[in-house]
C-alpha cells in the first residue's frame, strides 16, 4: 500500500493517508514530463532540446473529525517551515521529491462531514532515494582492522574501494564527509574497471577536523570543519577536473586516498533519482 506524506526540513511528517484526519484523494502529476523544443526540417520534426519539466502535482484533501481544527492544524504545519518534501512510500521504500506548496483552497463541507480542499505542489527537483555507506579504520598497534557493522559493500579486489550501484534513472549526485590526518586527498572514480573521474581536494586536515563536499545541482558545496565551523574549501580543488560529475546509471567504485596521513571513516550520501516513481 502506498502512503504520502509532507515532511518539513526538520523531519516532521504530516501524515497524508489519515482516514479519520486527512486524505489526500486523487493524487495526480506523480509521473514524468518533458519540456521538449522542435526543429522542422521538412516534414519531419526534430527534438533541438529535452528537458524534465516542473511537475505540478495536484489532489484534494479530505479533513473529516473534527475538520476545521484539523484543517488549521495542516495549514499551521506547512507555513511553519520553509522547505518541503512530499514523500512517496511504497514497499518501505521512502522516495522523496521537493516541492513548494504554492496552493490550499478552502472547500465547503457542503453538508457532508468533512471539508474536502484543492491542493496543488510545484516540484523543485525529481524523485529521489537516499542511501547512506559510512566505512571506518578502527586503529591498532598491528594491522587497521575494518568496521563491518555498517552497510558497506566492497569491491572484491581492493578494501580501500566503496561500491555503489546507482539504480535510479539519470546520474545520481552524492555527498561525502571525510575524517582524518591527511595532507592532500584525492578521490578516484570507476566504472567497469576503467577510472572515469578524479577529485582532488589541496587540504590539511587534523585531529577531529573533517572535509564535506556535495554535488547535488542545487547544493554546490565544499568545506573544511574545524571546531564545528565550516570554512569554504572551493579553492582547494584543481580547476582542471570535472569537479561536480555526478555518478553514472550502475555500478561505480570511489576509492580515497591520502596524499600523506591516515583516513580514518568516511560517510558517503548519495541520491537515486527517478523521473517518474
Amino acid at each position: 500500500m502506498r502512503k504520502f506524506y509532507i515532511q518539513a526540513s526538520n523531519g516532521l511528517r504530516y501524515d497524508l493517508q489519515d482516514r479519520n484526519k486527512c486524505f489526500l484523494n486523487s493524487p495526480k502529476g506523480l509521473g514524468f514530463e518533458k519540456d521538449n523544443s522542435y526543429v522542422n526540417v521538412g516534414n519531419y520534426f526534430t527534438v533541438d532540446d529535452s528537458k524534465n519539466g516542473q511537475k505540478s502535482i495536484s489532489g484534494s484533501l479530505i479533513f473529516k473529525n473534527d475538520w476545521y481544527a484539523n484543517y488549521k492544524e495542516f495549514i499551521t504545519f506547512i507555513k511553519s517551515y520553509s522547505d518541503y518534501k512530499l514523500v512517496y512510500k511504497y514497499d518501505d521504500i521512502d522516495y522523496y521529491i521537493d516541492i513548494d506548496i504554492v496552493e490550499v483552497t478552502k472547500g465547503d463541507t457542503e453538508g457532508n462531514k468533512y471539508l474536502e480542499c484543492d491542493i496543488e505542489m510545484l516540484s523543485k527537483s525529481l524523485w529521489y532515494k537516499q542511501t547512506s555507506i559510512t566505512r571506518t579504520i578502527e586503529q591498532s598497534d598491528e594491522l587497521p582492522q575494518w568496521d563491518w557493522r555498517f552497510d558497506l559493500m566492497f569491491n572484491d579486489e581492493t578494501l580501500d574501494k566503496i561500491d555503489i550501484n546507482n539504480q535510479g534513472q539519470v546520474e545520481t549526485p552524492f555527498e561525502f564527509e571525510l575524517f582524518g590526518v591527511v595532507e592532500g586527498l584525492t578521490l578516484d572514480v570507476y566504472q567497469n574497471g576503467e577510472k572515469i573521474n578524479t577529485l582532488t581536494f589541496n587540504v590539511d586536515l587534523d585531529d577531529g577536523e573533517s572535509l564535506l563536499y556535495g554535488n547535488k545541482d542545487n547544493n554546490l558545496y565544499i568545506y573544511k570543519k574545524s571546531n564545528g565551523v565550516l570554512i569554504n574549501a572551493f579553492d582547494s580543488v584543481d580547476l582542471a577536473n570535472d569537479n561536480w560529475a555526478k555518478l553514472p546509471i550502475g555500478e561505480t567504485s570511489l576509492q580515497f586516498n591520502a596524499d600523506v596521513g591516515t583516513i580514518s571513516s568516511v560517510t558517503i550520501t548519495y541520491f537515486e533519482e527517478y523521473e517518474a516513481v
